[in-house]
């Protein structure tokens, strides 16, 4: 992680999700991020207790061991436990201040599908996290849906990824 006074520009990707379970999609997705955009790691981050699903399957704690087992095979992906250690639900603005804070000097890519991207605008302070993340956008359907939110500062690219519906 980046130390004080360390002046190294990093970029840096985030996948969170309960991973419930994690799934070769989000590998694949995650692979090709990292790839296109240059992203020196991609973070995989855990939900704890996400705000948006009523229920999980698994406990949070083996949903990560999931995730780690999952990537252990790629020297780009490392799991975040950030969201676990929350004691409260996890929202990614919260989430993006963390890493943000963590490291200073790296601009923070929050990798999503883009059914939830759709979704942004019922995102928690989605207004304020646009202005400290830049989306990239995996594509879901063979053909995008134009309903892209109209959100001052958002800033987004799509992932040349294959079609995933998953």
């Amino acid at each position: 992680m980046d130390k004080p006074g360390n002046k190294t520009y990093r970029r840096i990707g985030m996948i969170g999700g309960t991973f419930d379970p994690i799934h070769i999609g989000h590998l694949i997705i995650a692979e090709k991020a990292r790839e296109e955009f240059s992203l020196e790691k991609v973070l995989f981050i855990t939900a704890g207790i996400p705000y948006h699903k009523k229920k999980t399957f698994a406990p949070a704690s083996h949903r990560f061991e999931m995730v780690k087992t999952a990537i252990k095979d790629n020297k780009y992906f490392e799991a975040d436990d950030l969201e676990i250690k929350r004691p409260r639900s996890s929202y990614t603005f919260d989430t993006i201040l963390v890493l943000k804070k963590r490291m200073p000097n790296a601009d923070i890519f929050c990798i999503t599908g883009e059914d939830i991207f759709n979704e942004l605008k019922t995102w928690h302070r989605y207004k304020e996290l646009v202005k400290n993340t830049v989306f990239l956008v995996a594509p879901r359907r063979e053909k995008r849906v134009k309903t892209i939110p109209k959100i001052p500062h958002l800033k987004y690219y799509f992932i040349d990824s294959p079609f995933m519906d998953v």
